[in-house]
């Protein structure tokens, strides 16, 4: 039985000359085995073939997002209106954006590179001429990984960026910039990053020079124009910026070399050999480091008179000389922060103690100390949000971090971290393998000395390593279900809820000694992952003897 002949429509929105329509044709009917598929052109007012025909098997759509034509209809809307059994693509000039979602699913994007070379061309004729069923919606999303808009959670999905939902007025950017896209209805990050470098060069008052200081403010923060964004924006915003907040605090932390570190791969996490990083002069000196320098400035203003307004409460009143102290050590080019580190970092942790105490404040009605309305808290919560990733991106900050872990480190802490341990084993987010190797460096203190000792901290280390990587993997996935459900929830995500859920205990008292922001955004995402993931076990902290042996991931 020979294959049935393929309807391929066209709607081509260009000149002949401009079109690369003719050469697709040509390479479609060349490369297709068996009848020679029937090419029937469409316009957006009758834009499907006649019923003798039947619905297409293709529609091709051509278009110039640069330079598009007031007077013609807008694509999406004929892919949208397409038959359900029709397979689309897009082959566009310029990085197509804002693209609805309903589109999106439905669409081979792989065409929309900004340019039509042969080699693109192939590929589309290839893929049309073979019947492939596919869509590349993956091509979509490594895209926009690339641009930073989504993140890869590691087993092949993706979620939504949080940074997406910051304020355009909280990027570093001049008011004058800001004033413009915010003229032009861009308020979060996510709105930005969807225009293309033409689109706001088309803006009135935005030359190059803007342009130029837009794309270092994003690059700071790993994003890039040109993002198509599926989803967005989220349907319930302030369920999405509450899911948000800790789990941006948690992407900017580190996991330190002073322990085994973990990365996604596949459907668990697995021991990582740490990385090399710059000198501090360095950091302080790159684009990245300056950009959140400068946010961090900007946050601390907003902080500032509010700290003042608190001065006449006890518990409150070094808040507002702290703030001083901030701004001034602040105020200084990125290569010399390098020499007040250590003041940097203890201003830190001292700020981050009072977001600590306005926590335990809203947790016990007993309290003397009077909590933080929501207008004061945000602003202190926001200079914590920028300030922690920005310190840890200096390695004397993350060594004083690993110090600190190491001096906080005692025995009690051994129990914690095997029943951490276990939990993950339990729960298949880790290799047998590598929960051999924890349980080696915890078994060495049990043996006692000097290099025991060293072992045994190295392994707590390696086990808070362990919680940074499950809360931000199961952070990641509330938040997408928080946002929309453009990704399916993550096995691997599944599997940190569990593990978090099963060792809540152990997972709080080693949080116990992360820096104060941290350590609340990894209690607000365990408690989250427990009513997400439901109850796991009546026994939150099982032993190590209670849990199922490691099986499924080899040695």
């Amino acid at each position: 039985m020979s294959d049935p002949q393929q309807i391929i429509a066209v709607y081509d929105t260009l000149t002949a000359r401009r079109s690369p329509a003719a050469i697709m044709r040509e390479r479609v009917t060349a490369l297709t085995d068996g009848p020679s598929p029937a090419f029937v052109s469409i316009d957006a007012r009758t834009p499907y073939p006649s019923s003798d025909l039947g619905p297409p098997d293709w529609l091709i759509v051509i278009v110039d997002e640069e330079d598009h034509e007031p007077s013609l209809p807008d694509w999406r809307k004929v892919v949208e209106a397409a038959p359900a059994r029709t397979r689309a693509v897009v082959m566009s000039y310029g990085h197509v954006s804002a693209v609805p979602r309903s589109v999106v699913l439905n669409v081979d994007m792989t065409g929309t590179d900004g340019e039509w070379s042969h080699l693109s061309i192939e590929a589309v004729a290839r893929r049309v001429s073979a019947g492939a069923a596919t869509f590349s919606r993956h091509l979509l999303e490594e895209d926009a990984v690339r641009r930073g808009a989504l993140i890869d959670v590691g087993d092949g999905s993706t979620m939504l960026n949080p940074l997406l939902m910051t304020r355009i007025g909280d990027l570093a950017i001049s008011s004058g910039t800001y004033r413009i896209l915010h003229n032009e209805n861009m308020m979060f990050l996510g709105d930005l990053v969807q225009r293309t470098e033409v689109e706001l060069l088309d803006l009135p008052g935005l030359g190059s020079k803007r342009l130029g200081e837009i794309k270092a403010a994003l690059g700071a923060m790993d994003l890039m124009l040109g993002a198509t964004v599926p989803g967005w924006p989220p349907e319930d915003f302030e369920t999405a910026l509450a899911a948000a907040a800790p789990l941006a605090i948690l992407k900017g932390a580190r996991q330190v070399p002073s322990g085994e570190m973990f990365r996604p791969e596949a459907e668990c996490l697995v021991i990582d050999p740490a990385i090399g990083e710059l000198a501090d002069t360095e950091v302080g000196s790159t684009d990245i480091s300056l950009q959140l320098q400068e946010a961090v400035r900007r946050k601390l203003e907003t902080l500032r008179p509010i700290a003042f307004r608190l001065g006449n409460q006890a518990e409150w009143q070094e808040l507002a000389p702290l703030c001083e102290r901030l701004a001034l050590l602040l105020d200084r080019p990125g290569s010399e922060v390098s020499a007040v580190l250590g003041s940097l970092y203890a201003s830190a942790l001292e700020l981050g103690s009072f977001a600590e105490m306005d926590d335990a404040a809203r947790h016990d009605p007993k309290s003397m100390v009077d909590a933080l309305d929501p207008s004061s808290r945000r602003p202190l919560q926001d200079v914590l949000t920028v300030l922690a990733p920005w310190l840890r991106r200096f390695p004397t900050v993350r060594d004083l971090d690993d110090d600190a872990g190491r001096f906080l480190a005692t025995r009690a802490n051994s129990g914690s971290a095997r029943a951490a341990v276990a939990a993950a084993v339990a729960a298949d987010l880790i290799a047998s393998g590598d929960a051999a190797r924890l349980e080696a460096l915890l078994d060495a203190g049990e043996r006692g000395g000097f290099v025991g000792g060293k072992a045994e901290r190295r392994g707590i280390m390696s086990v808070r390593n362990l919680i940074l990587a499950a809360t931000s993997l199961i952070g990641g996935m509330l938040w997408n279900a928080a946002v929309n459900d453009y990704a399916t929830h993550s096995t691997i995500a599944r599997r940190a809820g569990i593990m978090l859920a099963r060792a809540e205990d152990a997972v709080t008292e080693i949080a116990s000694e992360l820096p104060s922001d941290l350590r609340t955004a990894v209690r607000s995402v365990v408690a989250d992952a427990r009513a997400a993931i439901g109850h796991v076990s009546s026994n939150r902290n099982a032993a190590p003897a209670d849990v199922a042996k490691p099986h499924g991931h080899g040695q």
